[in-house]
């Protein structure tokens, strides 16, 4: 949510809920934010069409949802509506049961290296917690640019911290290259030998050249490697196998072995876009500053504060280029000379200034005004 100072969230059920800036009779948790009025935004459950409708109370700033202005009639929502109330911007997501954080123990999460909490990212770290102290091979599928290489690490750090970490990128690297890091020459065995109690990362099984995927498999299967001349692969060893592709259609195509594609899909954990997680895009932009600024370290340190309406529109986009596509507008505003604070919609990159959704209605250009207690 938007201001990010603000810790806020208000689970919902079929009865009305009413929004406002303080606790009363009707509203169950205030916002406490001055530009919220005291009976904002009503949201009500209709059973008949299975999902909530938003309507206006008459707010002196007004409310919007996806960029809409609302007023006293209703208005449908859907998962991952964002709305605004004032200068403060709420996401509505579902929660499906059995993600809520506390299935999952404290001392298990990191949020540096996966920060939110959004229901698709306590679903994601509570699979990841699920798989960690397994041995069988992780596939991890997602978009490119959802932090599948993240999600690999955190697997190695909660499934076998002190082991070592070898990772073999196989769409960058020659057929020869990577049978030479992952099978080894018959004087030096390669990553599966030689990370017993680590963990080896093929980043992109769709690359993995047809010509070395029998080896792998029967190196899975514990046979030894004979042309490499090594016995067989240590038994305490976790693979983790991301893959952007349809591994699937590659089967159906013969540029997969099917056995090869059953091994390494027993644990199965989906990335997911960024877009199905709005709510942890401003705590990604967040993290992308702060390790931005670890690399530059006589810069000034200024947070990237956004304005409502710039955070608004941040909130709305689609992120086609997930969290890659973030991760260079944090580097573009962070470096930019006399950049404003907060940030306001006018100063984004020209590249995202396009793709963003305009606000829809000419009264965005109005002032917010804080109201009395």
């Amino acid at each position: 949510m938007h201001p990010r100072g603000l810790r806020w969230s208000q689970a919902l059920d079929e009865s009305p809920t009413i929004i406002g800036r303080i606790e009363s009779p009707e509203v169950a948790r205030g916002l406490g934010h001055g530009t919220v009025s005291r009976r904002h935004l009503e949201l009500r459950w209709d059973a008949a069409e299975g999902r909530y409708w938003g309507r206006d109370l008459g707010s002196h700033n007004g409310s919007r949802v996806d960029g809409r202005e609302l007023d006293v009639s209703r208005v449908p929502l859907s998962d991952g509506s964002i709305l605004r109330l004032g200068d403060v911007c709420l996401v509505l997501e579902r929660l499906e049961p059995g993600t809520e954080e506390a299935a999952i123990p404290p001392a298990l999460l990191d949020t540096r290296t996966i920060p939110g909490s959004s229901p698709s990212t306590l679903a994601l770290r509570r699979r990841i917690a699920e798989a960690a102290p397994r041995v069988e091979p992780v596939l991890l599928r997602g978009e490119t640019g959802t932090g599948k290489q993240g999600v690999a690490r955190e697997l190695h750090r909660l499934g076998r911290p002190d082991g070592p970490w070898v990772a073999v990128p196989c769409a960058t690297l020659e057929p020869r290259s990577i049978e030479q890091r992952l099978i080894g020459t018959p004087e030096r065995p390669g990553a599966l030998w030689t990370t017993t109690g680590g963990t080896v990362l093929l980043d992109e099984l769709a690359a993995l050249p047809p010509s070395l995927q029998p080896a792998l498999l029967r190196a899975l299967r514990g046979a030894p490697h004979r042309p490499a001349g090594h016995g067989a692969i240590p038994g305490d060893l976790r693979l983790v196998v991301t893959s952007v592709a349809d591994l699937e259609q590659r089967v159906a195509e013969g540029l997969l072995s099917r056995d090869l594609h059953a091994t390494l899909a027993r644990t199965e954990i989906r990335v997911p876009p960024l877009r199905e997680r709005r709510g942890d895009a401003l705590e990604w932009l967040e993290r992308f500053h702060a390790a931005w600024l670890d690399e530059h370290p006589g810069h000034p340190g200024d947070p990237l504060t956004l304005s409502p309406r710039t955070a608004d529109a941040l909130l709305r986009h689609d992120w086609p280029g997930n969290l890659d596509e973030l991760r260079r507008l944090v580097d573009e505003l962070a470096s930019s000379p006399s950049l404003p604070r907060p940030i306001t919609l006018d100063r984004l990159p020209a590249w995202l200034h396009r793709a963003v959704p305009p606000p829809s209605d000419p009264r965005e250009t109005m002032p917010i005004t804080p109201l009395p207690d």
